[in-house]
């Protein structure tokens, strides 16, 4: 969530200044246990990371049926019995991981597990504060195209709020509207809004650079 959108739903909301240090030797310290497992671990920001166990799963056994998987969901409420093996050895890392960082360290921490770094990225705010999440391939598409455009990676800033915005003008949408009624406004535009408009319509719109840029990250995922 953005400042700007805290400061709106918490009006009078006091704002501290960032501990810089402290965050940079918390999240320096939370790498060193992650890196533990002998994988390649991608530090995004001060306490975001992504984790490759693909050599770690590729070749798992499937883990045992009444394996225990604490706060560990799957989207679409699906059993956990019912992820593939890979997935399911994931979140079994995941466990460990998040299990590891809290005992050593007191970071609670969320894990998204999916076949993609952008689905990882995704997942891992739905299974705040403290949890698992996993994606089955069953449930992927729906799952995308219901992110909110402002929430992919690359898109978080002001390019992504601009971009949301020419969604709702072309959709017909009253981002004032729903803002006077308490809600994010341009959270309420997704990657499904993009897809359904189309990439020459954007072109038209946004321009073809960002038409392009926007169209292969759905690419990626649909």
């Amino acid at each position: 969530m953005s400042l700007e959108e805290c400061r709106r739903r918490c009006p009078g909301l006091v704002v501290k200044a960032m501990r810089v240090e402290r965050y940079r030797e918390a999240g320096v310290a939370a790498l060193r246990v992650l890196e533990r497992w002998g994988v390649p671990v991608e530090k995004t920001s001060y306490d975001d990371f992504y984790v490759d166990v693909t050599s770690l799963v590729r070749d798992a056994a499937p883990p045992p049926p009444d394996a225990s998987l604490p706060r560990t969901k799957v989207v679409g409420d699906a059993p956990l019995a019912t992820l593939p093996a890979d997935l399911l050895s994931g979140c079994m890392l995941a466990v460990d991981m998040r299990q590891a960082l809290l005992s050593e360290l007191g970071f609670a921490a969320s894990a998204g597990v999916g076949r993609t770094k952008l689905a990882a990225r995704l997942l891992s705010p739905k299974a705040k504060p403290d949890g698992v999440l996993a994606l089955p391939e069953g449930a992927a598409r729906s799952f995308f195209e219901a992110c909110p455009l402002v929430s992919v990676p690359s898109l978080q800033g002001q390019r992504g709020r601009e971009l949301a915005k020419l969604l709702a003008s072309a959709t017909g949408r009253d981002l004032e509207a729903e803002a006077a009624s308490g809600a994010d406004s341009l959270r309420a535009i997704t990657l499904g809004d993009a897809c359904a408009l189309g990439e020459a319509r954007l072109a038209g719109l946004a321009g073809a650079m960002e038409a392009r840029k926007l169209f292969e990250i759905v690419a990626e995922v649909l």
